[in-house]
């Protein structure tokens, strides 16, 4: 008999097992029992549902950030749903940059989660992928400063300085952390000269002396990473 029934053998115990044997043979009474012993002492059988693994698509892809600029020493996940595989870490490069497999180096810095990923699936399709899914959230935030921006002109105190991780910091905040106006700045016509990808760098004018004594912020703007402040002197100083 040991060789009738391996299969249920491996699955179940042996109290179980001489249940099931029992059952067969007719050996159980009215009362549960088996000869010489108490059916009741014999555990019941419990067989456990085998639940489906849900699609890995579905799983921690979500919707990505679009809000969060990245900087350099940030760490991130990233994964390609269609691999299977775990979340890999990659990290921002001092240079801004993201090594991920398949597709090398991105740039990053500067750069939402969404903006980024969705430049990685872009050229995984090129290549791999008639489809892709990828995933990319922030694991753990750079304790690095977000970037430097110089202030140059007619202020107090001229030089690099940099951007805090915690907070925003606005043209006219900048002035008034460089300590303050110069006696003959033009506190009308701050201007504030943008880096870009293409070369050419932009350009903004913005009115500090009507943020500052009339609290209009309304065109005051946020600095940038690379961003140069420069406040000129007044054509007439009188």
């Amino acid at each position: 008999m040991p060789g009738r029934f391996p299969k249920f053998r491996n699955r179940l115990g042996l109290p179980a097992l001489a249940a099931i044997l029992c059952s067969l043979l007719g050996a159980s009474n009215s009362r549960g029992q088996l000869p010489g012993g108490d059916l009741s002492l014999v555990p019941p059988v419990t067989f456990i549902e085998k639940k489906e693994k849900p699609a890995l698509s579905h799983i921690g892809i979500g919707t990505l950030d679009n809000k969060r600029i990245l900087a350099p020493g940030d760490r991130l996940s990233f994964r390609i749903a269609e691999e299977g595989d775990e979340p890999v870490l990659v990290t921002v490069t001092s240079s801004g940059e993201i090594d991920f497999p398949y597709v090398g180096r991105v740039m990053a810095s500067g750069r939402t989660c969404k903006a980024v990923a969705d430049e990685v699936r872009r050229l995984l399709e090129k290549s791999f992928y008639h489809s892709a899914t990828v995933g990319l959230a922030l694991e753990t935030a750079s304790s690095l400063p977000m970037g430097t921006y110089f202030v140059t002109g007619q202020v107090m105190s001229q030089g690099a300085r940099q951007i805090p991780r915690d907070r925003e910091v606005t043209v006219s905040e900048a002035i008034l952390e460089a300590g303050g106006f110069a006696d003959f700045a033009d506190r009308r016509r701050v201007h504030l000269i943008r880096p870009t990808a293409q070369g050419k760098p932009e350009r903004f004018t913005i009115d500090v002396k009507a943020i500052l004594e009339r609290g209009d912020t309304r065109k005051d703007m946020v600095i940038q990473p690379g961003d140069y402040i420069v406040v000129p002197e007044r054509m007439f100083n009188f």
